[in-house]
């Protein structure tokens, strides 16, 4: 069921706000995201230092890498 309220829990709603600019950020967001899962990208607001992406992939049962699911929950 679709929300009739545009504020939900208070945030602004990107893609109603900026329609114009939705699609293009949608996508940096997602390749972004892919990249640090698929390469292991470390630095401010991505990956850090304390733990591997293998180290998150055993926690999460997931092969980043490779894009498979190891274990199911």
């Amino acid at each position: 069921m679709k929300s009739k309220n545009p504020e939900i829990n208070r945030r602004r709603i990107f893609w109603q706000d900026f329609p114009d600019h939705f699609e293009s950020m949608n996508k940096s967001s997602r390749d972004l995201i892919y990249r640090v899962l698929t390469e292991g990208i470390i630095g401010d607001g991505l990956l850090g230092t304390e733990r591997t992406l293998l180290d998150y992939g055993i926690f999460a049962g997931l092969d980043f890498v490779n894009g498979e699911v190891l274990e199911t929950c």
